[in-house]
């Protein structure tokens, strides 16, 4: 991400904004599927470091007709011939061939290097679950975990908090009892989500996440576990919806959405 953002540093103004805006893009194209979080392959470690990897090229048919393309290709622009390439639709992170061309194309698709991924298995969502059990699954699993001292930089959601502005949630342990979301520093990398259990504001056991489905990301499970405690703490997280005098709605959200919700969101309308 440093390489993107050095050479636009003097360009936008504040430097904070260049750096958000970057964020923002780089967890787009993740929870689209442009670019895989893994755990380390070659890694020998009991906890593998998580690395961004290059999705190879993807299609996905939409109910639509029209067609999502997912993934990289190597240093090339795009693996799509210019007679293909000059139908694709670009909207933010999205590249959609519209379903009035997108029949022509789809059968030429494999013999480009693209493989096909249903739209099922795209917008698959996790199992359902109440709240409450959502976080008794959690609760067991913090239990089992050894005691620890005090973690220095931790951070945590508050979740006493609002919840309508959600960078104000974060903060520091204080006086906090209970189980929390959490993030931890770590030497190399960015900040480790993890659920602690506190008391007056010290840690007394942390589990680092995801402990779920290795094909949800640790923010993934960490966003769902706060929503459960938010609902189940009689503060359900909410959207608010804005109707333009066009007749076009747009819907404001308060938190992060996990990776299914943010792809079903891309398949509905465009970001903004």
């Amino acid at each position: 991400m440093r390489a993107v953002i050095e050479p636009l540093r003097e360009v936008v103004d504040p430097p904070d904004l260049l750096t958000e805006l970057v964020e923002d893009v780089l967890e787009a194209v993740i929870a689209h599927g442009d670019l895989l979080e893994l755990p380390e392959v070659a890694s020998t470690a009991e906890r593998p470091r998580t690395l961004v990897y290059e999705a190879p090229p993807t299609f996905i048919v939409r109910s639509s007709g029209a067609v999502l393309l997912l993934g990289i290709a190597g240093e090339q622009n795009s693996l799509l011939p210019r007679r293909f390439e000059r139908h694709v639709e670009r909207r933010g992170h999205l590249r959609i061939l519209p379903a009035s061309i997108a029949a022509d194309i789809v059968s030429h698709l494999d013999g480009l290097g693209f493989t096909e991924l249903s739209e099922k298995a795209w917008l698959d969502p996790p199992m359902h679950v109440t709240a409450r059990g959502f976080i008794d699954w959690f609760d067991r699993a913090l239990s089992q975990e050894p005691d620890t001292g005090p973690i220095e930089g931790l951070r945590i959601i508050d979740p006493g908090s609002e919840i309508d502005y959600y960078q104000g949630r974060w903060g520091d342990a204080a006086d906090v009892s209970g189980n929390v979301v959490a993030r931890r520093p770590q030497r190399f990398g960015p900040d480790l989500w993890c659920y602690v259990t506190l008391e007056e504001g010290q840690p007394r056991r942390f589990l680092d996440l995801p402990i779920g489905q290795i094909r949800y990301r640790a923010c993934d499970e960490a966003w769902r576990l706060q929503a459960a405690i938010d609902a189940d703490g009689g503060k359900s997280q909410r959207l608010r919806i804005r109707v333009g005098a066009s007749g076009r709605r747009t819907f404001d959200v308060f938190s992060p959405l996990p990776m299914w919700l943010a792809r079903r969101w891309d398949a509905m309308g465009d970001r903004t």
